[in-house]
């Protein structure tokens, strides 16, 4: 008599047990395999930045300023009051907000672009329609689930395409005042590679170009603002008509670290905003598109007050595992840890406001803060 055989639902049940905790134990590995070929994606995206930063100092002797120069434009504004007020257009010169990465868009072989965006040059960054929601892959990183898209910020009225790559303002917690971006001593100043309205020469860095750090990353704020990654604290509770943190009593380095609940959330009941975080990649705003050398990558970000182009800590941000792309001004790309000594960064017994405003000598935020100054006159060993 012929006997078929077959497996028992115990063992059926145990095959797909096992089957289960293989795929269990294979998906993790695929996603860090994911992971990791993004990360050396964003990688060498971020060289190529590096390398048209490079480009456009062979030709102009400079790296591009942070924020564009003055343009000229007609502007109508009343003149008298009542019955007597009258429109009259002048001839004003203004500054447009352009970050460095227009500037860069032939270098990174987008010359159409650039032309088709400069059309309207005559606008501000934010008004200018073409460059508002013209995606450039090439100025973020994949890892970002938000990267290259157009994205309206919520509360906001207008979309704009995003970029997840930022420049270094270096140690200094930079500020722009709209009105005045020349201001000395107030806003129009940097410890980095790149600095507001001003163009920085090879020259300028003594600290050596492979000891300076020129780009980095920043997440693009999610809509979950209570995580730490890309989200910016805004303490409404100081004055909002400071441009200079050394102008805001209390507000410190060590004070934003406070707001870090865990390693990737806020404490609750902060004021957070989505707007900021690399959300205009063409705005040239410290909001949007720099960083600063002052609490380690992926720290928390805040600021001084709601408008963009008030003082702020932002950290560079990411989504890779322990730490940040930055390329440095020589070139080459490098990964920084997020525990590289930050000095008295996080300390609130010797952290200050007075310190986010150094202008001059060696950093106080360790080696982090050296690695951002061009001409502190450090000797580091790079972590």
């Amino acid at each position: 008599m012929k006997t078929n055989h077959g497996f028992t639902l115990i063992e059926l049940l145990v095959v797909i047990a096992i089957i289960a905790l293989l795929i269990s134990l294979l998906i993790p590995v695929i996603q860090a395999a994911r992971e990791s070929s993004r990360r050396v994606h964003c990688g060498n995206r971020m060289k190529q930045v590096a390398l048209a930063v490079h480009n456009y100092e062979s030709s102009l002797k400079a790296f591009p300023p942070g924020i564009d120069c003055s343009v000229t434009r007609e502007q109508t504004v009343t003149e008298g009051e009542g019955e007597n007020a009258i429109e009259v257009t002048k001839t004003v010169v203004d500054t447009s907000f352009y970050s460095a990465w227009l500037t860069l868009l032939p270098f990174l072989e987008k010359p159409e672009l650039y032309d088709d965006i400069m059309t309207q040059y005559h606008a501000r960054a934010w008004d200018n329609e073409i460059g508002r929601e013209a995606v450039v892959s090439d100025l973020s990183c994949p890892s970002d689930p938000h990267a290259g898209r157009v994205i309206k910020p919520i509360g906001g009225d207008r979309m704009f395409a995003v970029g997840g790559y930022v420049m270094s303002g270096g140690d200094y917690c930079i500020a722009v005042d709209p009105d005045n971006l020349d201001k000395l001593g107030i806003s129009g100043f940097s410890r980095g590679a790149f600095q507001p309205k001003k163009w920085t020469t090879v020259e300028e860095i003594p600290d050596g170009l492979s000891q300076t750090v020129m780009v980095s990353e920043r997440v693009i704020a999610a809509d979950d603002v209570q995580l730490i990654r890309g989200a910016v604290v805004m303490d409404r509770g100081f004055s909002t008509n400071q441009f200079n943190a050394c102008e805001v009593p209390g507000f410190s380095s060590a004070l934003c670290w406070k707001t870090r609940k865990d390693k990737y959330r806020y404490h609750d009941g902060l004021t957070l905003d989505t707007e900021r975080s690399s959300r205009r990649w063409i705005d040239g705003q410290p909001a949007f598109t720099w960083f600063n050398t002052i609490l380690p990558p992926n720290a928390p970000s805040c600021a001084s007050g709601e408008s963009h182009w008030q003082p702020a800590i932002t950290p560079p941000t990411s989504f890779h595992s322990g730490g940040v792309n930055t390329a440095l001004c020589d070139g080459s790309v490098k990964f920084v840890s997020d525990k590289v000594n930050c000095g008295v960064a996080k300390n609130p017994k010797a952290s200050n406001d007075s310190l986010l405003c150094k202008r001059t000598g060696q950093s106080n935020f360790g080696i982090w803060g050296a690695m951002g100054t061009r001409n502190g006159n450090e000797a580091i060993k790079l972590p």
